[in-house]
């Protein structure tokens, strides 16, 4: 990317930019503010009794509130799921002996909260030569904190904890309503559509913009320097956003949505849309908690071991809490980002 292309790219999205950025010094700062709250004030928040308010710029741009992203959209404190099934280490492969647990309450039914039950994984070093796997709802695997420490022994680029679901998010025919409003701020928690017929509080739904040509031109990204063979254009279609939000009520036309737009809809650019979809493998009410998980491996160079500690891919309202993981060559917790809806990663 050129200076131009750089330039065009952060014209069009400083407004984002800035309000990310006033963001991240608010949190970085807050001890400060805490202590002198009648003195700080920024240009797009204020603080006033222990409490933000974001200030629009001249778009009506605001830094989007996400207090209500995580587990339950916030309003519920994790669960303590109670215990069903207790597992010891073998000081052998505990493999087999871990995913039969887990198979085991997978088969049990779930209670009025959505839960099958937790799995108790003692104190103690439980080897495991490949992944272990969770594959429906309402399973917690607890460890014993650092006492319990799960090892990726031996080769082999590999989750060691998977957590998933199946299938893909599908839009629902004929249900698509085009956003008529010129502009939607970044921030923005509403908007007018063609027509809410049919539409309903509660309904799960897909904010969607599409990336244009006039977009791309308009950023540049169609114009970049070609530096080597990997480097393309960009093109119609390729960087599409589709955000899952939940109706929280609706006014005639105008459709309330529970977490906010991230990027402005312009009519210009080809502004947005929403839809109804399903998602009907997404797994959830799965969580990982209390555990010290390990790779091992044979030395600086060595890429042929444990990927990540642990994978989610297809899953909402799950959470990972109180884990560490040492030597994984990636992460300790990897999220399939696209496939994923209120998830809390709480270390």
């Amino acid at each position: 990317m050129n200076k131009l292309q750089y330039n065009n790219l952060h014209s069009y999205c400083s407004q984002s930019v800035k309000i990310i950025c006033g963001l991240l010094i608010t949190i970085y700062c807050m001890p400060v503010i805490s202590q002198a709250q009648e003195k700080w004030n920024s240009k797009h928040i204020l603080v006033k009794n222990g409490q933000l308010k974001y200030v629009p710029d001249e778009k009506g741009n605001i830094i989007p509130d996400f207090s209500r992203v995580g587990y339950m959209e916030n309003a519920k404190p994790i669960p303590q799921v109670s215990v069903v099934k207790t597992v010891s280490p073998s000081g052998n492969n505990d493999q087999l002996m871990l995913q039969a647990a887990i198979d085991e309450v997978s088969k049990l039914a779930l209670d009025k909260n959505g839960f099958r039950g937790a799995i108790l994984l003692k104190k103690g070093t439980y080897l495991i030569n490949g992944s272990i796997q969770i594959g429906t709802d309402g399973i917690v695997l607890r460890g014993e904190a650092e006492e319990t420490k799960l090892i990726a022994a031996g080769k082999g680029q590999r989750s060691l904890i998977r957590v998933t679901g199946n299938g893909q998010r599908k839009k629902i025919e004929g249900t698509e309503r085009k956003i008529l409003d010129k502009y939607v701020p970044v921030g923005a928690t509403s908007f007018t559509v063609v027509s809410s017929e049919g539409f309903k509080k509660g309904d799960k739904i897909v904010v969607y913009r599409p990336a244009t040509e006039k977009w791309i031109a308009a950023i540049k990204m169609n114009e970049i320097d070609r530096r080597d063979s990997t480097i393309r254009q960009w093109k119609p279609g390729e960087y599409d956003l589709h955000y899952e939000r939940i109706i929280t009520h609706i006014e005639k036309n105008k459709i309330f949505i529970d977490n906010p737009v991230v990027m402005a809809m312009e009519e210009q650019y080809g502004g947005g849309e929403i839809y109804k979809y399903s998602f009907d493998g997404r797994i959830s009410k799965v969580g990982i908690e209390n555990l010290l998980c390990e790779s091992e491996y044979s030395g600086d160079q060595d890429e042929d071991h444990g990927w990540d500690a642990v994978y989610f891919n297809s899953v909402e309202q799950s959470w990972v809490k109180k884990c560490n993981g040492k030597i994984f060559w990636l992460f300790l917790c990897k999220l399939r980002s696209s496939k994923q809806k209120h998830y809390c990663v709480r270390l």
